[in-house]
């Protein structure tokens, strides 16, 4: 379970700050349209939908590791044509496919921490994992904010 905690920090970190610079992104790089921004957002949804459909015929087909192997190598490889993407066209595709790629992660990490945690600790394992999530998340967004500003202020120097 420590291994678990010690992996999903960098996880939370590495994937939390695409989600957090999104927004910026598909309206300052892209010159999109708030409705063009909630399109992808939506595609987002849209492809997480269609694999939890996926896997509930194919879960178990492969252990929980190689579930989570095969999604973090998608998320990446989705987060890096995301951002190499041009258009926004393009960003729509890569953000169906970036939603695509993480019900595998979030269905074997729950998995996981069910086979780990004996039956009396699961509420309290689950409780420390989600705040553990949230004070990545947060980490990760205060992170970006402080990149703005100073990307903010040195344009204006």
């Amino acid at each position: 379970m420590r291994s678990l905690f010690l992996i999903y920090f960098l996880v939370f970190i590495a994937f939390g700050v695409p989600i957090a610079t999104t927004l910026p992104f598909t309206l300052k790089a892209l010159n999109a349209t708030e409705f063009q921004y909630s399109l992808t957002e939506v595609a987002e949804s849209v492809g997480f939908a269609i694999r939890s459909l996926v896997l509930i015929r194919y879960m178990g087909r492969l252990r929980e590791g190689e579930w989570l192997t095969i999604d973090f190598l998608g998320i990446t490889l989705a987060s890096m044509l995301y951002a190499a993407s041009g258009t926004v066209a393009w960003v729509i595709v890569f953000e169906l496919l970036l939603g695509c790629a993480n019900p595998p992660s979030v269905v074997a990490r729950r998995l996981i921490r069910q086979r780990e945690s004996p039956r009396q600790m699961r509420g309290r394992v689950a409780s420390a994992f989600l705040l553990w999530s949230w004070v990545c998340c947060w980490r990760v967004w205060m992170d970006v904010r402080l990149l703005q500003r100073s990307a903010r202020l040195s344009c204006l120097g």
